[in-house]
């Protein structure tokens, strides 16, 4: 299982049904079980260069590592990730335009005995970190499929994309930018 640590919220909990394959006296079956899964919601931030609306080049992605909402803030000075708009000249005129877009998505997580035991002890440290394990890919949904000799189709839980939007482009307004990442925070905060 795959371990990851993040700052984001944990915003659902549920029980979830997943199925794993087995063979049991040389007969294949698949395995039906219950684990409690959580769901990380965290957000990305891809920067993407257009030209007459159309998508140039996809730059760089950045990520909620300093906490849940922070793909898209620029830290300081040294870290601005609008610095590409001023780099070429792009202004508000240009016909080339810079887009940050920000997508939100929770992800569904468990928690095993060893993140329970870093959480304990990050807790004690005051530390805002959390840890939390990817689920196996071994263990899938089973879902209706005509298509399926079984009428069954076993996909991976997947994560759920919550909002997709531009939190950044050249085409507005210093202003006009923060008060739209403002409102954006205001209201996908949790």
């Amino acid at each position: 299982m795959t371990s990851e640590t993040t700052r984001c919220p944990v915003v659902r909990r549920n029980i979830e049904t997943f199925h794993q394959s087995s063979t049991i006296g040389g007969e294949h079956k698949m395995e039906a079980f219950e684990r409690p899964v959580l769901w990380v919601q965290e957000s990305s931030t891809q920067v993407v260069y257009l030209h007459g609306g159309k998508v140039l080049k996809v730059g760089e992605e950045h990520n909620d590592y300093y906490g849940y909402l922070t793909s898209f803030r620029n830290r300081d000075d040294d870290h601005d990730k609008t610095s590409s708009a001023s780099h070429y000249d792009i202004t508000q005129d240009s016909t080339l335009e810079m887009q940050l877009i920000t997508r939100i998505v929770q992800l569904p997580m468990i928690e095993t005995n060893d993140d329970r035991a870093y959480n304990a002890r990050a807790a004690e440290q005051g530390k805002l970190t959390r840890q939390f394990s990817r689920i196996p890919e071994e263990w899938r949904k089973e879902t209706p499929c005509e298509d399926s000799p079984t009428g069954k189709y076993y996909p991976r839980l997947e994560p759920v994309l919550v909002v997709e939007s531009v939190t950044w482009t050249s085409k507005r307004s210093a202003a006009e930018n923060e008060a739209f990442a403002l409102a954006f925070i205001e209201e996908w905060s949790v």
